[in-house]
């Protein structure tokens, strides 16, 4: 995952990086370092955006 798709993603969630970094359980300042390339995304760090993404796209298309 690219920091661009990273951003992508969020925004495709509808949060905003301290919202984000609630739900990863990191702070803000690693979200805005992820999404400028500045720190590199672990693979586990990878599945968990994933994981949340689905499970908001999946919560928002089912209406709940």
């Amino acid at each position: 995952m690219t920091p661009a798709e990273l951003l992508a993603a969020r925004h495709t969630m509808g949060l905003t990086q301290i919202e984000f970094a609630e739900r990863m359980g990191v702070t803000a300042t690693t979200v805005s370092r992820w999404e400028n390339g500045k720190s590199p995304l672990a693979p586990r760090t990878i599945k968990a955006v994933e994981a949340l993404l689905w499970q908001q796209t999946t919560v928002t298309e089912d209406g709940a």
